[in-house]
């Protein structure tokens, strides 16, 4: 079971401009609470964006990602606040997975948690996107360190997988996660 709607969501248009190939997203997405009668609770969006560098780890990475459009944001309905942000890579390579490259959520105590529980939400547009893009549906990352990946595999999900050849310059611990079923 998934997000409803999240298909619909996901705009995705490539266009040849001067010999080159450029894949654009767009996602503007309201997601009703689960609790209750149903409401708009969040907003998943594609659209320009810029977290404040005091108030987000790695603010910094995602807003150059936003830039590019390459950044997803949730945003708490209720307090117009964003909650969490990701940043990803689209490689030219349809055999690799979109590529998770930065998050960013908000440091303190009131809104960490909240922040954590966004991502997962955030992936799962990632993962429908690698579907849209003709892939198998797969999102990997490349963790800073051994502590950040078992990080990674208790809270997002992700496991261990073997670096993809093109990719091997980047890192040596990769993770992969497969899309939910």
């Amino acid at each position: 079971m998934g997000i409803p709607g999240i298909r619909q969501a996901i705009a995705v248009r490539t266009i040849r401009r001067r010999g080159v190939q450029t894949t654009t997203v767009s996602i503007d997405h309201v997601i009703p609470d689960s609790a209750g009668p149903p409401r708009a609770r969040w907003r998943v969006t594609s659209g320009p964006a810029r977290l404040p560098g005091s108030e987000f780890e790695s603010a910094a990475e995602v807003n150059a990602r936003f830039t590019e459009g390459r950044a997803i944001a949730c945003v708490d309905i209720a307090s117009n606040a964003t909650v969490a942000a990701i940043a990803y890579h689209i490689d030219h390579r349809k055999t690799n997975p979109v590529l998770l490259t930065d998050v960013a959520i908000r440091p303190d105590a009131s809104w960490r948690e909240i922040g954590h529980g966004a991502v997962p939400i955030l992936k799962a547009y990632l993962h429908e996107l690698s579907v849209k893009l003709g892939r198998d549906g797969a999102v990997g990352f490349f963790p800073p360190t051994a502590r950040v990946a078992e990080g990674y595999i208790d809270r997002y999900g992700f496991t261990r997988a073997a670096v993809p050849s093109p990719w091997r310059r980047y890192g040596s611990i990769y993770l992969k996660q497969l899309p939910f079923e």
